[in-house]
Protein backbone atom coordinates (compact mmCIF):
# COMPACT_ATOMS: atom_id res chain seq x y z
CA UNK A 1 0.00 0.00 0.00
CA UNK A 2 1.78 3.17 -1.19
CA UNK A 3 0.83 6.61 1.12
CA UNK A 4 0.60 9.88 -0.11
CA UNK A 5 0.26 11.86 2.97
CA UNK A 6 3.70 13.26 3.50
CA UNK A 7 4.81 12.18 7.36
CA UNK A 8 6.58 14.46 10.04
CA UNK A 9 10.16 13.47 10.77
CA UNK A 10 9.64 13.93 15.02
CA UNK A 11 11.96 13.90 17.73
CA UNK A 12 10.86 12.35 21.12
CA UNK A 13 13.38 12.00 23.59
CA UNK A 14 16.17 12.38 21.52
CA UNK A 15 14.86 9.45 19.04
CA UNK A 16 14.25 10.96 15.67
CA UNK A 17 10.62 9.35 14.41
CA UNK A 18 10.13 8.82 10.87
CA UNK A 19 6.82 10.12 11.91
CA UNK A 20 5.03 11.95 13.96
CA UNK A 21 2.56 9.11 14.58
CA UNK A 22 5.56 7.03 15.46
CA UNK A 23 6.38 9.34 18.32
CA UNK A 24 2.57 9.57 19.77
CA UNK A 25 3.10 5.52 19.85
CA UNK A 26 6.03 5.69 21.67
CA UNK A 27 5.00 8.20 24.15
CA UNK A 28 1.71 6.19 24.64
CA UNK A 29 3.90 3.05 25.06
CA UNK A 30 6.16 5.42 27.83
CA UNK A 31 3.00 5.96 29.81
CA UNK A 32 1.90 2.02 29.66
CA UNK A 33 5.46 1.51 31.11
CA UNK A 34 5.94 -0.77 28.15
CA UNK A 35 9.91 -0.65 27.23
CA UNK A 36 10.51 -0.13 23.53
CA UNK A 37 12.95 0.05 21.26
CA UNK A 38 13.16 1.78 17.91
CA UNK A 39 13.83 0.60 14.66
CA UNK A 40 15.30 -2.42 16.57
CA UNK A 41 16.44 -4.57 13.32
CA UNK A 42 15.79 -5.37 9.74
CA UNK A 43 13.62 -9.14 9.12
CA UNK A 44 14.17 -9.18 5.17
CA UNK A 45 12.45 -7.09 3.41
CA UNK A 46 10.89 -5.91 6.91
CA UNK A 47 12.32 -2.74 9.58
CA UNK A 48 9.59 -3.58 12.60
CA UNK A 49 9.17 0.49 13.71
CA UNK A 50 9.42 -1.07 17.70
CA UNK A 51 10.47 -3.81 19.88
CA UNK A 52 8.24 -3.91 22.52
CA UNK A 53 9.87 -6.38 25.30
CA UNK A 54 7.09 -7.74 27.67
CA UNK A 55 6.46 -11.43 28.66
CA UNK A 56 6.49 -11.65 25.02
CA UNK A 57 9.15 -9.74 22.63
CA UNK A 58 6.71 -8.19 20.50
CA UNK A 59 7.66 -6.38 17.11
CA UNK A 60 5.38 -3.49 16.29
CA UNK A 61 4.56 -2.23 12.63
CA UNK A 62 2.55 1.32 13.26
CA UNK A 63 0.80 2.62 9.97
CA UNK A 64 -1.87 5.14 9.09
CA UNK A 65 -4.75 3.17 8.71
CA UNK A 66 -8.07 2.59 10.34
CA UNK A 67 -9.09 -1.09 9.88
CA UNK A 68 -6.76 -4.42 9.00
CA UNK A 69 -5.15 -4.98 6.25
CA UNK A 70 -4.37 -8.02 4.64
CA UNK A 71 -0.94 -7.05 2.56
CA UNK A 72 0.24 -5.15 5.78
CA UNK A 73 -0.14 -8.58 7.96
CA UNK A 74 0.87 -10.90 5.23
CA UNK A 75 4.44 -8.41 4.62
CA UNK A 76 5.03 -8.70 8.33
CA UNK A 77 4.19 -12.36 8.56
CA UNK A 78 6.53 -13.72 5.82
CA UNK A 79 9.45 -11.71 6.87
CA UNK A 80 9.00 -12.07 10.90
CA UNK A 81 8.22 -16.02 10.35
CA UNK A 82 11.54 -16.61 8.78
CA UNK A 83 12.92 -14.75 11.61
CA UNK A 84 11.77 -16.84 14.45
CA UNK A 85 12.38 -20.23 12.30
CA UNK A 86 16.17 -19.04 12.55
CA UNK A 87 16.35 -17.09 16.27
CA UNK A 88 13.78 -18.14 18.00
CA UNK A 89 13.61 -21.83 19.96
CA UNK A 90 10.02 -23.94 19.15
CA UNK A 91 7.63 -23.78 20.62
CA UNK A 92 7.09 -20.89 19.05
CA UNK A 93 3.60 -20.35 20.62
CA UNK A 94 3.84 -19.76 24.43
CA UNK A 95 0.93 -17.54 25.06
CA UNK A 96 -1.31 -20.41 25.94
CA UNK A 97 1.75 -21.75 28.68
CA UNK A 98 1.05 -19.94 32.29
CA UNK A 99 4.07 -21.28 33.06
CA UNK A 100 6.68 -18.46 33.87
CA UNK A 101 9.85 -19.43 33.17
CA UNK A 102 8.92 -18.70 29.68
CA UNK A 103 8.71 -15.05 30.07
CA UNK A 104 10.54 -13.36 27.73
CA UNK A 105 11.64 -16.64 25.25
CA UNK A 106 8.96 -16.11 22.90
CA UNK A 107 8.00 -13.67 19.88
CA UNK A 108 5.26 -11.68 18.34
CA UNK A 109 3.91 -9.25 16.20
CA UNK A 110 1.50 -6.37 16.65
CA UNK A 111 0.15 -4.16 14.02
CA UNK A 112 -1.23 -0.61 15.49
CA UNK A 113 -3.42 2.23 13.10
CA UNK A 114 -4.01 5.85 13.37
CA UNK A 115 -4.99 5.41 17.03
CA UNK A 116 -5.89 2.63 19.80
CA UNK A 117 -9.38 2.92 19.14
CA UNK A 118 -10.36 -0.42 17.13
CA UNK A 119 -14.32 -1.07 17.35
CA UNK A 120 -14.64 -5.12 18.78
CA UNK A 121 -18.16 -5.99 18.44
CA UNK A 122 -18.45 -9.56 17.99
CA UNK A 123 -17.81 -10.46 21.25
CA UNK A 124 -18.29 -7.02 22.91
CA UNK A 125 -14.51 -7.45 24.59
CA UNK A 126 -13.86 -3.91 25.68
CA UNK A 127 -11.35 -1.92 23.60
CA UNK A 128 -8.70 -3.14 21.19
CA UNK A 129 -5.75 -0.74 20.59
CA UNK A 130 -4.98 -2.57 17.13
CA UNK A 131 -4.20 -6.34 16.03
CA UNK A 132 -2.17 -8.95 17.40
CA UNK A 133 -0.43 -11.91 15.49
CA UNK A 134 -0.10 -14.52 17.43
CA UNK A 135 2.43 -16.97 16.15
CA UNK A 136 0.79 -20.83 15.35
CA UNK A 137 2.55 -23.91 15.93
CA UNK A 138 0.54 -26.86 14.35
CA UNK A 139 -2.98 -26.50 13.75
CA UNK A 140 -5.33 -28.89 12.21
CA UNK A 141 -8.77 -27.67 10.27
CA UNK A 142 -12.07 -28.43 9.75
CA UNK A 143 -11.40 -31.18 7.12
CA UNK A 144 -8.23 -33.18 9.22
CA UNK A 145 -5.88 -31.76 7.62
CA UNK A 146 -2.94 -30.62 10.52
CA UNK A 147 -1.16 -27.03 9.26
CA UNK A 148 2.12 -27.25 10.41
CA UNK A 149 3.60 -23.68 12.15
CA UNK A 150 4.62 -21.24 12.46
CA UNK A 151 2.11 -18.92 10.77
CA UNK A 152 0.63 -15.95 12.54
CA UNK A 153 -2.80 -15.92 14.00
CA UNK A 154 -4.49 -12.28 13.40
CA UNK A 155 -7.21 -10.86 16.25
CA UNK A 156 -7.84 -7.55 18.42
CA UNK A 157 -4.84 -6.61 20.78
CA UNK A 158 -7.80 -6.07 23.72
CA UNK A 159 -6.21 -3.64 26.35
CA UNK A 160 -6.58 -4.38 29.66
CA UNK A 161 -5.16 -4.34 33.44
CA UNK A 162 -3.21 -7.24 34.78
CA UNK A 163 -0.81 -6.99 38.22
CA UNK A 164 -2.03 -3.04 37.86
CA UNK A 165 -0.37 -2.47 34.77
CA UNK A 166 -1.53 -2.36 31.23
CA UNK A 167 -1.52 -4.77 28.39
CA UNK A 168 -3.21 -6.64 26.21
CA UNK A 169 -4.30 -10.59 25.39
CA UNK A 170 -5.06 -11.98 22.02
CA UNK A 171 -9.13 -11.69 21.55
CA UNK A 172 -9.25 -15.33 19.87
CA UNK A 173 -6.62 -17.00 20.45
CA UNK A 174 -4.16 -16.64 23.82
CA UNK A 175 -5.32 -15.34 26.58
CA UNK A 176 -2.03 -14.43 28.11
CA UNK A 177 -0.68 -10.39 28.74
CA UNK A 178 1.63 -10.14 26.24
CA UNK A 179 3.35 -7.65 28.93
CA UNK A 180 2.84 -8.86 32.29
CA UNK A 181 2.75 -12.41 31.58
CA UNK A 182 -0.67 -13.44 33.12
CA UNK A 183 -3.03 -15.97 31.57
CA UNK A 184 -6.84 -15.13 31.66
CA UNK A 185 -8.87 -18.39 31.53
CA UNK A 186 -11.24 -16.39 29.41
CA UNK A 187 -12.57 -12.71 28.75
CA UNK A 188 -13.87 -10.31 28.87
CA UNK A 189 -13.37 -9.39 32.59
CA UNK A 190 -14.06 -5.38 34.23
CA UNK A 191 -10.43 -4.43 33.86
CA UNK A 192 -10.90 -5.21 29.83
CA UNK A 193 -14.60 -3.76 29.84
CA UNK A 194 -13.60 -0.49 31.16
CA UNK A 195 -10.29 0.33 29.58
CA UNK A 196 -11.80 2.29 26.61
CA UNK A 197 -11.89 5.89 28.44
CA UNK A 198 -8.91 5.81 30.56
CA UNK A 199 -7.27 4.56 27.47
CA UNK A 200 -8.42 7.07 25.14
CA UNK A 201 -7.15 9.46 27.89
CA UNK A 202 -3.60 8.05 27.85
CA UNK A 203 -3.65 8.33 23.74
CA UNK A 204 -4.64 12.22 24.05
CA UNK A 205 -1.90 13.05 26.84
CA UNK A 206 0.76 11.06 24.41
CA UNK A 207 -0.40 13.56 21.86
CA UNK A 208 0.29 16.53 23.94
CA UNK A 209 3.62 15.16 24.55
CA UNK A 210 4.46 14.99 20.97
CA UNK A 211 2.29 17.98 19.40
CA UNK A 212 3.30 20.07 16.43
CA UNK A 213 4.95 22.80 17.12
CA UNK A 214 5.72 25.50 13.91
CA UNK A 215 7.49 27.64 15.90
CA UNK A 216 9.94 25.14 16.82
CA UNK A 217 8.57 25.31 20.13
CA UNK A 218 9.78 21.78 22.60
CA UNK A 219 6.98 19.82 24.55
CA UNK A 220 8.33 18.15 28.23
CA UNK A 221 12.24 19.10 27.13
CA UNK A 222 12.17 17.33 24.73
CA UNK A 223 12.89 18.84 20.70
CA UNK A 224 11.50 17.89 17.67
CA UNK A 225 12.54 18.67 14.28
CA UNK A 226 8.51 18.74 12.18
CA UNK A 227 8.84 19.76 8.56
Amino acid sequence: MNYTIEAKPTQYKGVQFRSRLEAHWAAFFDMLDWPWVYEPLDIGGWSPDFLIRGTANIFVEVKPILEFQEDIAKRMEMNFLQYIKEYCRPPWNRAWNDDPTVNGTWCETLLLGLAPFVPVSEYDYGMAIGWSGEVGNDMMDENGTVNRGPFLMWDHAIAGVWKDRWGYANEQWGYRDRISGVHWKCLPGPEVQEAQPIIEGIWHSAGNVVQWKANGETNNGHNRTCT
